[in-house]
């Protein structure tokens, strides 16, 4: 299906012709001393688009080397992965009407013909958003969109009273879209309650109490954790796992990074993960547990712990089910240590100690288990499902409102 013309009374033009991009600081009388509105780029809240708090700084700080601008302009990340991840915001409630922030915002400040939200939403449009980053300029690691793609890029502008309309719809949609994403994480919420509960009354119920405990220590025969450096990454190779990406029910693969085989070879000869073992996450969300169940190759990063089951004490699963369980995850927590990103260190994860019975009634465990899981997991994926489709819904919002249209060869 081709795309639309613009209405009548719609035009096309560009943003340079309808915004002043970066503009200059004005001579300012204020006092060095007096509170002034900062707004770092870790302040901007790229998902729902808000800055979640404006710091007051004095003025002495900040008014050399960043960036500055008005209520009402537009703030929008050049750089990456900022770019990609919308952090993008208007300005409003700075004091005395001007701030500062980041040096990696361009500032998008709206003439006569177009209203603030317009802009905003234009600039969280996927197909510009998929544009400005094809559009970067720099290294590795460091690139920006540079002020001459937005200066250039094709820009549509209704007439005002039709702007404010449309902006209206999309902040009623969008906010829709909200409300049923936070009906969703309560459901969510609500089945990792009865997954928890779950695992409580499997391993603590009365007939436990009759088994032998053991440690970690005592089941595995080898305790270690994934690589202490940070590997080079690659486009593709071989998945490095991290803490991100272990759930009770499942290793994803799905967002990882890749390393080379070569650096893969070396590491292996330290951590070599394979089917059967157990990986446990020891830093950030400490104590979850998930056997390795695919003979597909990958290598693991410090973050987490690769357990070799002795198979003649222990089933890994048995083993992965009764780490996931309270009674070991509230062990976890005990046992770590540090400030900010506490580490569950191997000297620590290895005390943690949990019931033991004969390997049939292990069996017999992860069966009774996995019957009441599955159908809780089944539920939990579709709920998940359904939370991933109203994510994108915005985006398509925007897509029918800026994406639909023919853009001329020459604006």
């Amino acid at each position: 299906m081709g795309k639309e013309k613009l209405p009548d009374g719609w035009r096309w033009s560009t943003l340079k012709k309808e915004c002043i991009i970066n503009p200059r600081k004005p001579q300012l009388q204020v006092d060095d001393h007096q509170g002034t509105s900062f707004v770092p780029m870790e302040a901007v809240d790229g998902d729902r688009g808000i800055i979640s708090e404006i710091k007051v700084v004095p003025f002495q700080k900040v008014k050399k080397g960043y960036t500055y601008f008005e209520e009402n302009d537009v703030l929008f990340a050049k750089i990456t992965p900022c770019m990609q991840n919308k952090k993008s915001v208007i300005a409003r409630g700075l004091i005395n009407k001007f701030g500062f922030g980041s040096t990696e915002f361009h500032v998008l400040r709206c003439k006569q013909h177009v209203i603030p939200e317009w802009i905003y939403y234009f600039v969280r449009n996927q197909q510009f958003i998929n544009e400005a980053e094809g559009n970067f300029t720099g290294a590795v690691g460091q690139q920006r969109v540079p002020k001459s793609f937005l200066e250039d890029y094709p820009f549509i502008v209704p007439p005002i009273s039709f702007q404010q309309k449309i902006v209206d719809h999309i902040d009623k949609e969008i906010f829709h879209c909200g409300q049923m994403k936070r009906e969703i994480r309560k459901e969510l919420e609500t089945f990792e309650d009865l997954i928890t509960s779950v695992y409580k009354t499997s391993f603590e119920n009365g007939s436990f109490q009759k088994y032998p405990i053991a440690s970690i220590g005592d089941v595995c025969m080898k305790v270690t954790d994934g690589t202490h450096h940070t590997p080079k990454y690659t486009n593709h190779g071989i998945p490095f796992i991290s803490v991100k990406d272990i759930r009770p029910d499942k290793i994803s693969f799905e967002g990882t990074r890749f390393i080379s085989e070569d650096e893969h070879k070396q590491l292996i000869k330290r951590c070599n993960p394979k089917k059967g073992d157990v990986l446990y996450t020891k830093v950030g969300t400490t104590g979850i547990a998930k056997q390795i169940d695919t003979d597909r190759e990958f290598s693991i990063f410090v973050s987490v712990a690769l357990l070799k089951v002795d198979n003649n004490k222990i089933k890994p699963e048995y083993l992965e089910k009764v780490l996931n369980s309270p009674i070991c995850r509230q062990q976890a927590v005990h046992y770590t240590e540090g400030a900010g990103n506490k580490n569950l260190v191997i000297r620590n994860l290895v005390k943690i100690k949990l019931p033991l019975p004969p390997l049939d009634e292990q069996t017999i465990t992860i069966d009774r288990l996995n019957e009441k899981l599955n159908i809780l997991y089944d539920v939990r994926g579709k709920l998940i499902e359904k939370e991933t489709a109203i994510t994108l819904l915005p985006a398509s919002i925007l897509n029918e409102v800026f994406g639909k249209y023919e853009i001329p060869e020459k604006v």
